[in-house]
C-alpha cells in the first residue's frame, strides 16, 4: 500500500515539475533573449513645407455705451450689414459663420471700488475662404460697413491636403531615425535585429496675420499666405546584436 502511494506521490511530483519548467523555460529565454540585445533609442524628424490654401477672417464691431441693450442693438446693426456685405461679393453664406458674441459691463477702476460705466457688445463673425482675394475684398467691405475689430487672418491647409503631407512628414521622420541607428550600429559593428517601441509626435506651424482696422473707406490688404511647415517627430528603441 505503501508503495503504490508513494509511486503515486512520485508521479505527481514528475508531473508539478514537468508544469513549472514549462512554465519558467519561455520566460527564461526571454529574459537571456533580452539580454543580448543593445538598445539604442534615436528621434528622428520630417518636416514638409507647403503653401498654405485656406484663409480664415474674422472681423466684426465693438460697440461701447452706457446702455447694454443699445450698444448690444447698434453692433448687431453693424454686424449684419457686414454679413450682407460679404454675401453681396460673393462669399457663399455656408462659409460664413458666427465666432463671438458677448456683452460685457465696463468698469472704471479708481482707489475705491469699480464703478460700472458703461457695457460693450462685441460680435465677431469669420469666414473660411480658398479665394485669398475674396478674403482681402471682405475685409475691406466690412471695414466700410462700419467693423472697427479685425482678430485676424489665419492661413491653414485643408484637411484633405493635411493628411497627405503628415504622411510624407511621418515617412521621412521614419527614414531619419532610421538612417542614424543604421549609422550607429555600423559603427559599433553591430546590426538593427528588431524594434521595441515606436512614439509620434507632429504640429503643424500655422500663419496668423494680425490686423487693425483703419478709417473709410479701406483698401483691400495684400494676402500673403507665404509657407507653413508640417512637423513629425518620431522615437525609435532600436535593437542591436554584435554582427556575426
Amino acid at each position: 500500500m505503501r508503495i503504490k502511494e508513494l509511486f503515486i506521490v512520485i508521479i505527481l511530483g514528475v508531473a508539478i515539475l514537468t508544469l513549472l519548467l514549462i512554465a519558467i523555460k519561455p520566460s527564461s529565454l526571454e529574459a537571456n533573449i533580452k539580454t543580448n540585445f543593445t538598445k539604442l533609442t534615436l528621434t528622428g524628424t520630417g518636416v514638409v513645407t507647403t503653401t498654405p490654401s485656406q484663409a480664415t477672417i474674422r472681423v466684426g464691431v465693438e460697440i461701447t455705451g452706457d446702455n447694454a441693450q443699445l450698444a448690444f442693438k447698434e453692433a448687431s446693426n453693424i454686424a449684419n450689414k457686414i454679413l450682407n456685405s460679404w454675401i453681396e461679393v460673393g462669399i457663399p453664406k455656408e462659409k460664413i459663420k458666427t465666432h463671438r458674441v458677448s456683452l460685457d459691463p465696463v468698469y472704471e477702476y479708481s482707489d475705491r471700488s469699480p464703478r460700472l460705466v458703461g457695457f460693450k457688445a462685441t460680435i465677431i463673425l469669420s469666414a473660411s475662404l480658398t479665394d485669398f482675394n475674396l478674403a482681402s475684398t471682405a475685409i475691406a467691405v466690412s471695414t466700410n460697413e462700419g467693423a472697427n475689430v479685425i482678430e485676424g487672418v489665419y492661413f491653414s491647409i485643408p484637411s484633405e491636403n493635411y493628411e497627405k503631407l503628415y504622411r510624407e512628414a511621418l515617412r521621412k521622420a521614419v527614414e531619419n531615425a532610421k538612417e542614424k541607428a543604421e549609422v550607429i550600429a555600423e559603427a559599433l559593428n553591430m546590426e538593427i535585429v528588431g524594434i521595441e517601441s515606436v512614439s509620434i509626435s507632429g504640429y503643424s506651424v500655422p500663419i496668423w496675420f494680425k490686423g487693425e482696422a483703419a478709417g473709410l473707406p479701406t483698401p483691400k490688404p495684400p494676402m500673403l499666405p507665404g509657407e507653413t511647415s508640417i512637423q513629425v517627430t518620431v522615437t525609435v528603441i532600436f535593437l542591436l546584436s554584435p554582427r556575426t
